[in-house]
C-alpha cells in the first residue's frame, strides 16, 4: 500500500510538474528581452517581410496611461497628409505590422503603432488587460498623435484590434475616419462563432465567476483561438510563429477572456458617425464574411467593405500590397 501510494505520489507530481511546465511555456514570466535580442530577431523579421533594415527607420517613444509607460513605433511621413493610429492583434504587438506601417508611411501618412499594456515592449503584466484597457491605451496614444501631427487622425485596427478600432469609432469622436481588420460586436451570441469559440462558449460560461475569483489566472490564447490553422507567409503556421516570438503573448488573464466575451460597444453600432472601412478575407476561418457582412449590414454611417481574395486571417501581413492601396484610398476620401 505505500509502494502504491509513493508511485502514485511520484506520478502526481510529475504530471503537476509538466502542467506547470507548460503554464510557464505559455505564460513567460520575467523580465522582456534584452536590446540586442530583439533587434536581432527585428532584424530577421524584417529581412523575411521584405524591408531589410528598415529597424533603423523607425522612430521610437513612450508614453504614460494609467502609470504604465506604453511603447510607440513612429513611422513619421512629411506631415502634409493625415496620421494613421495602428492598433496591433491578439499576442502580437505593433512592430508584427510594420511592412504594412512602412508601406503606409511611403504613401504620405504618418503612422504611430503602439503596443497595448502588458504586450510587446509596453509595461504591465503580460496578457493583463480588457477591452476598457485597449481603448484608454488608445485613446492616449491618439492623443499623443494630435499633439505631434494635428488633429487629422484616422484609427486601424488588426483582429482584436480591429475590434478595438471599431468600439472606439463609437466612443472618440475625435477620429476621422477608422479601419478595422476584423469587426465583432462582444458579448452578443453571434460572436461566439468566432473560431473556436463555439465549442468553448459552454466551458467558458462557467470560468466567469473565476475570472471574478482569479483575474490573472493565464489561458493559453490557443485555448479560444486556432493558431496553428492560420498560415503565415513565412512558410510556419501562425501558432509556431508566435512560439518564436520572443515578445508574442502565449496566454491571457481570465480578466482579459471574460472582457472579451462580455464587453458591450460604448454605444449602439447602429449610432457611429465615424467613416468605417472594413477589411475582410475572403477565406477567414476566424472572422468569416457571413459574421462580418451581418454586422457590416447594421451600421448606418459612411461605410466601405473590402474584400481581399483568397486572404486567410493575417491579412495585414500575408497581404500587405493588396490593402495598402484601398486603406490609403480611403483614408484620401474620408479625411
Amino acid at each position: 500500500m505505500k509502494t502504491r501510494n509513493l508511485l502514485a505520489g511520484v506520478a502526481g507530481a510529475a504530471a503537476g510538474a509538466i502542467a506547470a511546465g507548460k503554464y510557464l511555456e505559455y505564460y513567460r514570466p520575467g523580465p522582456l528581452p534584452g536590446p540586442d535580442e530583439l533587434n536581432g530577431y527585428f532584424d530577421a523579421l524584417f529581412e523575411m517581410m521584405g524591408v531589410p533594415g528598415l529597424r533603423h527607420e523607425i522612430e521610437e517613444d513612450w508614453i504614460e496611461c494609467d502609470g504604465l509607460k506604453l511603447h510607440l513605433d513612429i513611422f513619421a511621413a512629411d506631415g502634409a497628409k493625415p496620421t494613421l493610429v495602428f492598433v496591433p492583434g491578439t499576442s502580437v504587438y505593433a512592430r508584427f505590422y510594420a511592412e504594412f506601417m512602412h508601406k503606409m508611411r511611403l504613401l504620405g501618412f504618418n503612422v504611430v503603432g503602439f503596443d497595448p499594456r502588458g504586450h510587446g515592449m509596453s509595461e504591465g503584466r503580460r496578457g493583463s488587460y480588457t477591452i476598457e484597457t485597449l481603448l484608454r491605451d488608445t485613446e492616449a496614444v491618439v492623443t499623443w498623435a494630435i499633439d505631434r501631427f494635428g488633429d487629422g487622425v484616422a484609427l486601424s485596427g488588426s483582429s482584436q484590434g480591429g475590434i478595438t478600432a471599431f468600439y472606439a469609432a463609437g466612443r472618440d469622436e475625435r477620429l476621422k475616419a477608422v479601419v478595422c481588420h476584423n469587426i465583432a460586436v462582444l458579448g452578443e451570441p453571434e460572436a461566439f462563432s468566432i473560431s473556436r469559440w463555439p465549442r468553448f462558449s459552454a466551458l467558458f460560461a462557467k470560468m466567469l465567476p473565476m475570472a471574478a475569483i482569479t483575474p490573472e489566472l493565464r489561458i493559453p490564447i490557443s485555448t479560444y483561438l486556432d493558431l496553428s490553422a492560420e498560415p503565415t507567409r513565412f512558410g510556419r503556421d501562425a501558432l509556431e510563429f508566435v512560439k518564436e516570438d520572443p515578445l508574442a503573448v502565449l496566454a491571457i488573464a481570465t480578466k482579459a477572456m471574460a472582457s472579451l466575451a462580455s464587453t458591450p460597444p460604448p454605444r449602439p453600432i447602429e449610432e457611429i458617425t465615424t467613416p468605417i472601412l472594413v477589411i475582410q478575407g475572403e477565406l477567414d476561418a476566424m472572422f468569416t464574411e457571413f459574421y462580418t457582412r451581418r454586422i457590416y449590414d447594421r451600421l448606418t454611417c459612411e461605410r466601405e467593405f473590402v474584400l481581399v481574395a483568397g486572404a486567410t486571417h493575417l491579412v495585414l501581413t500575408n497581404n500587405v500590397d493588396a490593402v495598402v492601396p484601398e486603406v490609403a484610398a480611403f483614408l484620401t476620401r474620408y479625411m
